[in-house]
C-alpha cells in the first residue's frame, strides 16, 4: 500500500521516506520472489537517486526455506547495489546467520535484531566469523513493535513486545565478551547513520550533529543522555518528562 501510488513516488515526493519495506522468506508475507525484489528494489534506488536518500529496501527475514535465496536473485541478476538491500532479523536461524555471512563477503549489508540474552553471543560470534567485516552489520532492536511467541510446534502461544533495552544490554554484553568498546558501538552509532545517509549529523561526536549523547559509567549502566543537546538524564535521574508527567 502507498501513499501516492507508487514506491517510488512516496519516496520522492513525501520528504520523510527514504525507502521502503517488506517481509522476504516468511509463511506470513506475500513472499516476494527475485524478479519481484528486482522491480522494487529497482524502483528504491531510482527513486533514492532523485530524491537524495538511501533508496533503501529493509526486509523482515523470517525462517522459511529460501532463506536469502531472493536477495542473492537480485545480486546476480540485476544491476541493484549491494548497499540497496537491508535485511533484517539475520540471528534468527543457524541457517540464516550462514546465509547473512555469505551477504556479507559479496558487499551485502544486515541488520540484527537482538530480543533474548542468547541473541548476544550469537551477534558475536557473527562478528568474529571468518570474512566478516564488522561495518556491514548494525544493530536494531524492534522497539516496542508487536512479538509473536511460539511453541516448539511453530504454533503461536501469545505476544510480547520487542524492548529497547536489548541494544544497551547487548552491546554491554559484546565488550564483557571481549570486544572492545568502541567496535561495538559501531553497530549502533556510525554503521546505521552510514545506511541511512546521515554520517555527519547522526552517530558521531561532531560539529553541527544532533547531539545525542549516551553516557555510561564504570560498569556500563547507562548513568545519563543527552537527546539532540537537551539533558533528558542526569546521573540516573529523569529530567526530561512528557506532557502527563510530573
Amino acid at each position: 500500500t502507498t501513499l501516492t501510488g507508487s514506491v517510488e513516488r512516496d519516496i520522492v515526493l513525501i520528504p520523510p521516506m527514504i525507502g521502503v519495506k517488506v517481509a522476504v522468506s516468511d509463511h506470513r508475507s506475500s513472499n516476494p520472489g527475485g524478479a519481484e525484489l528486482i522491480a522494487l528494489a529497482t524502483a528504491a534506488r531510482r527513486a533514492g537517486l532523485l530524491s537524495g536518500t538511501p533508496g533503501l529496501v529493509t526486509m523482515h527475514m523470517g525462517s522459511g526455506k529460501a532463506k536469502l535465496d531472493p536477495i542473492f536473485y537480485v545480486l546476480d541478476h540485476s544491476d541493484v547495489p549491494a548497499k540497496n538491500l537491508l535485511p533484517t532479523h539475520m540471528l534468527r536461524s543457524p541457517e540464516l546467520i550462514d546465509a547473512g555471512v555469505e551477504l556479507v563477503k559479496r558487499g551485502g549489508l544486515q541488520s540484527t535484531v537482538t530480543a533474548v540474552k542468547e541473541d548476544a553471543r550469537k551477534l558475536f560470534d557473527l562478528l568474529h566469523r571468518e570474512g566478516v567485516n564488522p561495518d556491514h552489520v548494525s544493530l536494531s532492536s524492534d522497539a516496542y513493535g508487536s512479538q509473536p511467541r511460539f511453541n516448539d510446534a511453530g504454533e503461536c502461544v501469545g505476544l510480547t513486545y520487542a524492548s529497547p533495552k536489548y541494544l544497551h544490554k547487548t552491546i554491554r554484553a559484546l565488550v564483557r565478551m571481549g570486544m572492545p568498546l568502541e567496535q561495538a558501538l559501531k553497530l549502533l552509532t556510525t554503521t546505521p547513520a552510514t545506511l541511512l545517509a546521515q554520517d555527519g549529523r547522526k552517530g558521531c561526536i561532531a560539529a553541527g550533529a544532533d547531539a545525542d549523547l549516551l553516557v555510561l559509567d564504570e560498569e556500563f549502566e547507562i548513568d545519563s543522555l543527552f537527546a539532540r543537546g537537551q539533558l533528558a538524564l542526569w546521573q540516573k535521574e529523569l529530567r526530561m518528562k512528557g506532557r502527563f508527567e510530573e
